[in-house]
C-alpha cells in the first residue's frame, strides 16, 4: 500500500492506513521504533518494557495465585 509524506510542523508524518492501526493494535499516542536498514525506513510497534514495581502495583486479591505445593524437596533446595 502506499501513502503519502506530508509536513506536520517543522517535521513530516506518514499517515497510517486504518487496516494497519487495527492490526497492529496502535493508537494514538502509541510509541513505534523507528529503523533505516537497507536503504528502507521500517516502522514496527515498540514493545512495553514492564517495571517490576508497576506490575507489584497491579496485584490484588481477586488476580493473585493461590500458593502451589511443590511437594517435598527431592535435592538439595533451599525453601
Amino acid at each position: 500500500m502506499r501513502t503519502r509524506i506530508s509536513k506536520w510542523g517543522n517535521s513530516l508524518a506518514v499517515r497510517l492506513p486504518k487496516p494497519f492501526v487495527e492490526e497492529l493494535g496502535l493508537a494514538d499516542g502509541a510509541e513505534v521504533e523507528i529503523l533505516v536498514r537497507g536503504g528502507q525506513l521500517i516502522l514496527s510497534a515498540a514493545n512495553r518494557e514492564y517495571v517490576l514495581e508497576e506490575l507489584v502495583e497491579g496485584i490484588t486479591r481477586e488476580n493473585r495465585h493461590v500458593e502451589s505445593d511443590w511437594g517435598r524437596p527431592k535435592g538439595r533446595e533451599v525453601w
